[in-house]
């Protein structure tokens, strides 16, 4: 590749789904797997979330590996904010737990929202999810970022005892 961009050669081609968030780290292309297919059973359009990896060097010969598709009980509706560092994945997944109509209570939506922020461990594959500490159901972690080696991390209050939305604080860990 020129440094304008030219010369440019096609390596990997997904068809039939979307690509929304991306990222590569240790020689490996993490991205957010985006797919709308017809299930018959449920008569309808069914969408499906994950996260799935590809080494760069395997573009065009190697079946995409499955990283995190959530938990059963969730139907995600965004993985979002991908980011690597060391041996983790980081990434934000939102979703819930109920119907549409759940989510629209104004007084419910909140036990059935489901927002959190997963690590994956790039090596083992194990999960867990970072939390805001001392924190209720109404408060989530957005975004992560790295300095020093420590792990930064936003807390996102979606609803604060005061009734003002949306209350950020930032942690180190």
């Amino acid at each position: 590749i020129k440094e304008d961009g030219a010369g440019k050669e096609l390596v990997y081609e997904w068809d039939g789904w979307t690509i929304e968030e991306w990222c590569i780290h240790r020689g490996e292309f993490f991205y957010v797997n985006h797919v709308y297919y017809e299930n018959e059973t449920e008569k309808g359009a069914v969408e499906e979330l994950c996260v799935k990896k590809i080494p760069i060097e395997g573009f065009g010969t190697t079946v995409p590996e499955l990283v995190y598709e959530g938990p059963e009980d969730i139907e995600i509706a965004m993985i979002m904010n991908l980011n690597a560092y060391g041996n983790y994945l980081y990434f934000s997944v939102t979703g819930s737990t109920g119907t549409a109509e759940d989510l629209l209570g104004a007084d419910t939506w909140l036990e059935y929202f489901y927002s959190s922020q997963t690590a994956v461990n790039i090596s083992t594959g194990e999960q867990s999810e970072i939390v805001v500490p001392n924190a209720d159901s109404a408060v989530s972690v957005q975004a992560v970022a790295f300095w020093q080696d420590k792990l930064v991390y936003k807390g996102y209050n979606h609803v604060d005892k005061l009734g003002l939305h949306g209350k950020i604080q930032v942690y180190m860990s």
